[in-house]
């Protein structure tokens, strides 16, 4: 009997390693499938029409880049959590996790990652009516954030610095703009978010403002399974050709650099009828 025990023992354990292994797909089988899939949560949907590119817009427009080069078609495969995300992308829902994903120690250890597609700060974020407000005075108050992300770690560390303010983290389905929605509409009165986040939503909404500034950079990156090395060299040498043409300022080369390029700018005014859609996303203006 005890013989018997140990050989189904053996064999939940083969049985699960070769599950582990079939849990992601090597970039030939991405390439014979044609697709290429990415996990992320489904955006925040405003009701206002912003005026710069959103972290999202940001990291989906790289993306699409990323399989034109492959010569891929892409699949998002939505999720209603942050929390659902790195779970998803283990099980092999995605060959790429793309959401605005703060590159951690703790991750690391789950998954690896991309070179960096950004750099932010995080920001506690209040309304932009109330009156200043030093940490200490934050005692007592709480302040809700996204269950899953950084941001509790961030509020964890603060409140052993700052015992008394209180962390509260929201349930699912509750992202980092829709957070933010709340503390511009007063349904709530802290949030956290990062840069980029805070910088987007204050671009159509002047209610809301950053009340602190936590003092470290952190790196926003694309997260694979831990077995996909192959393609993360794949797609870290996309990010190094194609990031320093988001970062350059002027461009002077005639028709084949900008054939090269990808892309062709157009100069326009700000107005109603300049704002437009792109691929059924609102992108703004000009």
């Amino acid at each position: 009997m005890k013989m018997r025990n140990m050989y189904l023992l053996l064999l939940g354990c083969l049985i699960y390693a070769g599950s582990s292994h079939a849990a992601y797909r090597t970039m030939k089988q991405i390439r014979e499938s044609g697709v290429i899939k990415v996990v992320m949560t489904r955006e925040f949907e405003v009701d206002q029409l912003p005026r710069r590119q959103t972290p999202r817009q940001y990291e989906n427009g790289l993306l699409e880049n990323l399989a034109k080069r492959l010569k891929l078609k892409i699949k998002y495969v939505y999720l209603d959590s942050f929390d659902e995300v790195f779970p998803a992308l283990l099980k092999g829902q995605g060959d790429i996790a793309a959401d605005n994903i703060t590159i951690t120690p703790e991750r690391l250890k789950k998954v690896i990652f991309s070179n960096p597609v950004a750099a932010v700060t995080e920001h506690i974020v209040g309304r932009a009516d109330h009156p200043p407000v030093k940490l200490q005075q934050l005692k007592g108050r709480t302040v809700t954030v996204t269950r899953g992300t950084t941001y509790v770690d961030t509020m964890k560390r603060l409140i052993r610095k700052v015992p008394g303010i209180k962390l509260r983290e929201a349930v699912r389905g509750m992202e980092p703009e829709y957070l933010l929605d709340m503390v511009g509409r007063g349904a709530i009165p802290y949030t956290v978010a990062d840069s980029n986040y805070l910088e987007s939503f204050q671009s159509y909404r002047s209610d809301v403002k950053s009340i602190y500034k936590f003092p470290q950079e952190r790196y926003i990156a694309w997260a694979m399974p831990p077995q996909s090395k192959e393609l993360r060299d794949v797609v870290n040498l996309f990010l190094k050709l194609e990031l320093p043409v988001y970062q350059q300022k002027k461009f002077t080369g005639d028709w084949e650099q900008i054939v090269r390029r990808g892309y062709i700018r157009v100069l326009t005014r700000n107005s109603p009828m300049t704002y437009y859609l792109h691929r059924g996303h609102r992108t703004g203006f000009e």
